[in-house]
């Protein structure tokens, strides 16, 4: 098993996409993998399961494709997001994707 909390933070462009082969490597042995990261499209690129968290609160729970599915078809796991804390009660505005009406 492994556990990284935020893996890439700080590291050039080589050294995260060494450490990325990596775990994907270690992924498809077999390895579980928990994944902490505030960077959404390197989630989406390696997890096969994402937990979002908002708050201190799980929001939403799936595959990078449930949760795109989940939140209107989001290009990204980044605008899935967005959509999820926009749609959530006391949710601040300025994160929304929608225009403000």
């Amino acid at each position: 098993m492994l556990i990284l909390d935020e893996p890439t933070v700080g590291l050039d462009v080589l050294a995260s996409r060494f450490l990325r082969e990596f775990v994907r490597g270690e992924r498809d042995r077999g390895k579980a993998v928990i994944f902490s990261t505030h960077y959404l499209a390197e989630a989406e690129l390696l997890c096969d399961r994402i937990g979002l968290v908002h708050e201190g609160r799980l929001i939403a729970e799936g595959s990078p494709g449930d949760l795109r599915a989940r939140a209107g078809g989001a290009s990204s796991l980044e605008e899935a997001f967005l959509r999820f804390v926009a749609g959530l009660p006391d949710s601040p505005r300025s994160l929304s994707t929608e225009a403000p009406p």
